[in-house]
């Protein structure tokens, strides 16, 4: 599923070809405590919760809407631009840890992940997708959550043959000590060696205001990414091929504070230009 900021992204750099964007980033402190990364009750109780994140890209137009169930957790995020919609579903369980997420294109499921946990941890992430051929919803991958402790580290990523689980690539995490992701490193996996090669890295500053959830899922994306504490301040991507690194570079702007605090707009400042977003609020 886009979001509005993955919009950003690539529409702005599509003119040129490419493919992704992102955004400086400075060395980020060895955490001294840091928290967990999936704690055992992650509910959204903050004063405003988001409920519509909207732009206007190159004269086309992006959104996306959030609703919430009775206890304020994030329910549905939708996305929509000229060309379609997308949705996700969220189904909790009884401590309020998501478990499951359905995914829709138009309206048509097309695939879903559950998360399995372990002492409030998330331990095993399957995801499923729909066969054009049966029709049915058939296991394409699997992640396996390693921890030191309460604090995420690794993540094993596991695709199949005939039923056997075969390691293809894994992502390294660094946090700060607020418990925001700074870092995440990904590399593939030569099967017939299981020689490690890096792929990719993420890496992130955050400023002061305070994120939640939603806020996190709107403009991140990453489900790993769901529990910082911080909105980012910037993010830096950086893709090697064949060891030749290819960076890119955003900063995120939030402006316009509301009278409780929360940022109405989000100027995106890529090195294309820059995107001016609205962010609309339910508040108690």
């Amino acid at each position: 599923m886009k979001t509005v900021i993955k919009a950003i992204l690539i529409l702005t750099i599509s003119v040129i070809g490419l493919a992704s964007c992102s955004d400086d980033e400075k060395d980020s402190p060895k955490p001294s405590n840091p928290t967990p990364t999936t704690p055992s009750n992650p509910l959204d109780t903050a004063a405003c919760r988001p409920t519509k994140f909207s732009a206007s890209i190159m004269g086309q137009s992006v959104a996306t809407d959030l609703t919430y169930d009775g206890s304020k957790r994030l329910s549905t995020a939708k996305y929509s631009d000229d060309d379609g919609s997308s949705e996700n579903i969220f189904t909790y369980n009884a401590q309020g840890q998501i478990i499951k997420v359905d995914k829709l294109e138009d309206g048509v499921k097309v695939s879903y992940f559950d998360l399995i946990y372990q002492n409030n941890r998330i331990i095993t992430k399957n995801t499923y997708s729909k066969s054009l051929v049966t029709n049915q919803f058939l296991i394409e991958s699997r992640e396996r959550y390693i921890y030191e402790g309460n604090v995420l580290k690794r993540i094993n990523k596991f695709n199949f043959t005939d039923t056997l689980e075969v390691l293809y690539a894994y992502d390294e995490f660094t946090f700060d000590n607020k418990g925001n992701v700074t870092k995440k490193s990904s590399y593939t996996v030569t099967r017939e060696t299981m020689e490690a090669k890096l792929y990719s890295t993420d890496e992130y500053t955050y400023g002061n205001l305070t994120s939640s959830r939603p806020m996190n899922w709107m403009i991140l994306e990453e489900f790993e990414l769901l529990n910082n504490k911080n909105l980012p301040a910037t993010y830096k991507s950086t893709y090697y091929d064949n060891g030749v690194p290819s960076v890119d570079e955003v900063t995120y702007n939030f402006k316009n504070l509301n009278n409780k605090g929360f940022p109405q707009v989000l100027e995106v400042d890529t090195r294309f230009g820059k995107v001016n977003s609205t962010i609309t609020y339910t508040c108690d």
